[in-house]
């Protein structure tokens, strides 16, 4: 009987989980330097995007500002042309560096009383002191109320409608009594009526202040006005020393104006705001006659 020899031999239990020649496996987390490398990647990208963002929020505010400002400009402008479209020859023109007065005709209205007339006075003026860039409007009209008794304290004169003292007291003048004026009482009427109001201020601080002046602001802020002009047959703009021009002198008033004003921060015509920001120069140009 063949004997079968067993050999016996011994196996190691290997737990798969521990095996002797693998590393240990990490389960989670980061290294302090993995950390470190991370933080200042994200530092370096928000850096980036907040520029970016920056930048982004600048060029919009910037655009806002000027389209605000252009508005503004543009209204201005739609104002002036229409008055100097209404301008007559009959009555006069008064330039200076930073003033310009016309007479204009047609059925013109009293912004604070019923005072309808057939035509009326405007003025356009800066004042330095306050940077307003204003207009003034007086009515031509006989009907105009006036103060008949400027001593009892109660002030009736409506003050947009020209009031004119013709030596026997005052009262209100219409354009076909203003077209037969002299040069000499032109004059004097232009500069009465130029110069601007001591209280001007933006905003005014009460609406009396308004109608106690009948200016009102075509814009807060403006550094500069410019009024220019040209001459019958030339094409360059002059400007300078004041001039007047009446009826009796058609031939050798000017065929076009030019006003060039700069709008700084705030700006306003009616309910148009420039945002703060640099300033904008316009210019504008007028025919006169057209």
């Amino acid at each position: 009987m063949k004997m079968t020899k067993l050999i016996m031999t011994s196996r190691k239990t290997v737990n798969p989980g521990s095996a002797p020649n693998t590393p240990p496996r990490r389960t989670g987390g980061f290294t302090l330097m993995e950390l470190m490398v991370s933080i200042s990647i994200m530092s370096v990208i928000m850096l980036a995007f907040g520029g970016l963002l920056t930048q982004a929020n600048q060029v919009v505010t910037d655009g806002e500002r000027r389209m605000r400002s252009d508005a503004a400009a543009s209204a201005i402008s739609r104002i002036i042309r229409k008055d100097i479209r209404q301008a007559t020859k009959n009555g006069f023109l008064r330039l200076g560096k930073n003033v310009f007065v016309i007479v204009t005709a047609g059925q013109t209205e009293s912004s604070f009383s019923n005072v309808t007339g057939d035509g009326s006075v405007v003025i356009y003026g800066w004042d330095e002191n306050s940077n307003v860039l204003y207009r003034k409007v007086l009515v031509l009209s006989k009907n105009a109320p006036v103060d008949s008794n400027p001593d009892d304290g109660n002030d009736e004169e409506i003050v947009d409608c020209l009031v004119w003292n013709d030596g026997t007291g005052k009262r209100g003048m219409n354009l076909a009594e203003l077209q037969v004026l002299s040069d000499a009482k032109m004059g004097e009427l232009i500069d009465y009526m130029v110069k601007p109001p001591d209280n001007m201020r933006y905003p005014p601080n009460t609406l009396l202040q308004v109608t106690k002046t009948s200016w009102m602001v075509l814009a807060g802020g403006c550094t500069g006005l410019q009024i220019a002009h040209q001459a019958p047959g030339e094409s360059d703009w002059k400007e300078g020393s004041p001039a007047t021009y009446t009826r009796h002198n058609q031939t050798s008033w000017p065929t076009a104006i030019k006003f060039r004003f700069t709008l700084q921060p705030k700006s306003i015509v009616g309910a148009v705001i420039a945002d703060d920001g640099g300033a904008a120069e316009y210019e504008i140009i007028c025919p006169i006659g057209h």
